[in-house]
Parts: C-alpha cells; sequence; structure tokens
C-alpha cells in the first residue's frame, strides 16, 4: 500500500510540474499578447520622440549657422580693423594662419 501511495504521489509530482510548466506558457503568451496589442501605442510615442529629435536637432543646426555667421562677421571686422591699424604687418600676420583661418577672413 506505501509503494502504491509513493507511485502516486510521484505522478501527481510530475503531473503538478507539467501544469505549472504550461502555466508559465501561458502567461508568457498572454504576456506577448499584451505587448503586441501595444504596439500602436509604442509606435506613436516613438514618432514624438523622433519629432521632438529633428526640432532639436533643427534648432542646434540654426544655432551653430548662427555662431558661424557672427564668428565670421566678427573676423571680418577684426580683419579690416588690423589691416588698417598695421599696413603690412597685418598682411605678415595674416600668412602666418593656419590656411582655414586665412580663407575664412574677407578680402579688405
Amino acid at each position: 500500500m506505501e509503494v502504491e501511495l509513493e507511485l502516486i504521489l510521484q505522478d501527481a509530482e510530475v503531473t503538478v510540474a507539467k501544469i505549472r510548466e504550461e502555466l508559465a506558457q501561458h502567461r508568457q503568451l498572454r504576456r506577448q499578447r499584451e505587448q503586441i496589442e501595444r504596439l500602436p501605442e509604442y509606435l506613436a510615442q516613438t514618432e514624438v520622440r523622433w519629432r521632438d529629435m529633428r526640432v532639436l536637432l533643427d534648432e542646434v543646426r540654426s544655432e551653430l549657422s548662427a555662431g558661424e555667421q557672427d564668428a565670421a562677421e566678427a573676423n571680418g571686422a577684426a580683419g579690416a580693423s588690423d589691416a588698417g591699424a598695421s599696413g603690412a604687418d597685418g598682411a605678415a600676420e595674416g600668412s602666418a594662419e593656419g590656411p582655414d583661418e586665412g580663407a575664412a577672413r574677407p578680402a579688405s
């Protein structure tokens, strides 16, 4: 009798383990379905975030462009005042600058 009860208990434990595994699979499938149902919401959020990112990048680009224009105008004004004040020395200084810096100044 005791052996039979042990066998029944082992069989019950195996059955419980299988049921738990199946239950875990069902829960996982339910979570996956819930996430799939939320895909439109996720896509809408992503679209908004990318739109915000684009607005930010456009602002940064315009600020950088404005900064470059201000720097070019400042270099142009400084170059004109340097050339008028120092004459030939200003031309010598201009040749000592790097190739990019000299090219940024307008001809005076």
